[in-house]
């Protein structure tokens, strides 16, 4: 099984026309290298083509529910859109599921429950589709990116969603390349 960051940087550099080796280590500090340049993650550029202007979905959750993330997200039921999916662990789909990626469009923010680190990359999608992530747990992969813990008041902030989308742009998508 191919990790989810391995098919996204792989898809990043196909989309550049860039031909270099992408090589991953997961954990509490992700690194991705592409060639010999590191990133912390890096995702496709098409991921930014995405209408999010249309924010009808005021919580979204679409992921695998397990026993661990069920504590964290039964404080939502009823209030957000709790979708169990397993196409995250699906290596035909993930990284190419628009209808995810749709919904997430349409959010204004997104529940992270933590994955298998105290990292997701939920996370950093709901940055790059201007929803405000709610975390479960923090981490240092979040500095400096506006989001919620559960217990927040909750206020969806354009502007905050901008500053977000801006970060990630500038960390952890590729630089276009004259071909």
């Amino acid at each position: 099984m191919s990790c989810i960051q391995q098919i996204m940087a792989e898809q990043a550099i196909e989309e550049i026309g860039l031909k270099k080796e992408v090589r991953i280590s997961h954990a509490e500090d992700v690194r991705t290298w592409i060639g010999e340049k590191e990133y912390r993650l890096v995702f496709p550029r098409r991921l930014l083509n995405y209408d999010c202007s249309k924010k009808d979905i005021d919580i979204l959750f679409v992921g695998l529910i397990t026993d661990k993330r069920k504590a964290f997200l039964s404080p939502f039921k009823g209030k957000a859109v709790i979708k169990e999916s397993f196409n995250g662990r699906n290596d035909k789909v993930k990284g190419n599921d628009n209808g995810y990626f749709e919904l997430m469009a349409r959010s204004k923010f997104v529940l992270c429950p933590d994955g298998d680190f105290t990292w997701t990359y939920r996370f950093f999608e709901a940055v790059i589709f201007k929803a405000i992530p709610i975390i479960q747990n923090d981490s240092c992969l979040y500095s400096g990116y506006h989001f919620f813990k559960s217990s927040d008041k909750l206020e969806y902030d354009l502007m905050k969603t901008e500053r977000n989308l801006n970060k990630i742009i500038s960390q952890m998508f590729l630089p276009e390349i004259d071909k």
